[in-house]
């Protein structure tokens, strides 16, 4: 049962996002190069067997969110977790690129259950091309 984890998602300017590109209004919430996106996912569950309360949080109405996306360019815990609003401006720096480095000591796990031992050490990309990425994760 995996509650807690990060989901990775290789972003291309490509299909709908090239679309999306075309339109001001939309240049300010889509990235304008390709890179990986990195997300925070807690799904973790409750009792309830209402379909819309099955989750502990969702991206509504809970400060905690069911699903962060990581900032690649942090540079304190604070700005982690960035785009919290409509009114937070997306840059290509928070995407995971070959050239990126991020300081790990700045993601938490949010369950205290989950061992120090298996948080991520590093995730690096080995090679990024307009067709795939190659990625290798550090446990």
């Amino acid at each position: 049962y995996f509650s807690e984890y990060l989901l990775l998602d290789y972003y291309t300017t490509d299909g709908l996002y090239k679309v999306h590109l075309s339109d001001s209004f939309s240049k300010k919430y889509c990235f304008t190069t390709n890179g990986v996106r990195v997300y925070h996912i807690d799904a973790r569950t409750t009792t309830s067997l209402n379909p819309s309360d099955v989750f502990l949080y969702n991206n509504t109405s809970s400060a905690h969110k069911l699903i962060s996306f990581v900032n690649m360019s942090a540079t304190s815990l604070d700005n982690v977790d960035s785009i919290k609003n409509s009114n937070s401006k997306i840059n290509n720096s928070m995407l995971l690129k070959t050239t990126t480095t991020f300081n790990w000591n700045l993601f938490s796990w949010y369950q205290a259950s989950i061992p120090a031992s298996s948080t991520v050490k590093s995730i690096t990309i080995d090679e990024i091309t307009s067709e795939y990425v190659i990625i290798n994760i550090d446990l």
